[in-house]
Parts: structure tokens; sequence; C-alpha cells
């Protein structure tokens, strides 16, 4: 799911205030910033009519929402803090829905399910090695902001390509979340 301007702005404020405080943090470009429904890993160039079709269907059984940001914590929490996150206020329960039905749609493909609960948010920055505690200080400011909000109404299926300069991302394919977009047989598949 992909965010628009103005929440790339707020990502960008919040880590330009906490960048003093945050030594080692490898930080995300505000333009790159998106929320990952399923990570697929490696996929062979013939798998992708089948993933694409099964993100397909996972889009059709959605609708249009809107989508707030809310917040900024750590995973697996402040004091050892590996990766920096912005967090979701409304919009979590159609967007963990959509990541079900993308979850359910891989499976058949060999794509192993998730072993942890799906956790939305915003990457922001990513440590080897975990920060003081000026980061906690410096970002419980944040912890209880509203930054905005965006309206979903597609579902991407991205490629990502790791080089030495940073992750780059292009979107293969999009899917409108729109129950009465297609036809009855793919809705029901």
């Amino acid at each position: 799911m992909d965010v628009d301007e103005r929440i790339r702005r707020q990502v960008a404020r919040v880590q330009n205030v906490l960048g003093p405080v945050a030594s080692g943090a490898k930080w995300v470009d505000p333009v790159l910033c998106h929320i990952t429904l399923k990570f697929l890993g490696y996929m062979a160039e013939e798998q992708l009519p089948d993933v694409s079709e099964g993100c397909r269907r996972a889009a059709a059984r959605g609708k249009p929402f809107d989508l707030s940001f809310h917040g900024v914590g750590a995973f697996p929490r402040w004091r050892g803090a590996r990766v920096l996150w912005m967090g979701i206020g409304t919009g979590e329960a159609p967007l963990g829905e959509m990541a079900a039905a993308v979850e359910t749609a891989m499976e058949p493909l060999g794509f192993k399910p998730e072993n942890r609960p799906f956790s939305p948010h915003l990457t922001l920055a990513r440590f080897k090695v975990p920060p003081g505690r000026d980061l906690e200080e410096a970002g419980r400011r944040f912890e209880h902001e509203r930054f905005g909000s965006v309206h979903v109404a597609e579902m991407r299926l991205m490629r990502s390509q790791l080089r030495p300069s940073g992750p780059s991302y292009s979107v293969l394919q999009a899917f409108p979340l729109d129950k009465n977009y297609w036809p009855k047989s793919v809705r029901t598949g």
C-alpha cells in the first residue's frame, strides 16, 4: 500500500527531529515509504502470472478505505530497537483483512505464511546496533501524534531490488480495491 506526499513529508519531519539522537540509524528514504502486506522474497518470472492473479483476487475482496498514521515506536521495543516505525491509527482492520487475503492467496503458490501477527507500520529507520536512551526520550514526543491519512483504493505488487545504495522499488501491477469491479466469477475465487 502506498502513501502520499503529505505522509512522506511527515516521515521526513520525524526523521529530521530524531536524526541527531539516532546514532547508527539507516534511514528509509521517505519517497520509498510504503506498507508491506506480504514480503514474497525471490520469485521466479514464471510465477508472476499466478501471483498477479492471487493479488487480483485478494484486492477484489476489499473495498477502498481511509488509513491514518498515528504515533512513533520501535520494534521490538524502544530499548533494544532494531526498527523505528510510524504506526497506524484508523484503517488497521481493513488493512489487516487485505494482508490476510494476500496471505491466503499466496500460500497455495508456495509462499509460506508469516509466523507472526501482521503489524502494519511505515519503517522510518533500521539499526544494526540498538541506539541509546536519547532516541527513546526524543521519540516519545511523537508517541501520540497524528500525522494524517490517505485514501487507499488499490493494492500494488512491487518488485524490490537491493543495491549497495539502498533498495529500489518498481510497481509490477496495481489492483483496485472494489468488490464491484471484478466479475462475480473472480470475486468468489
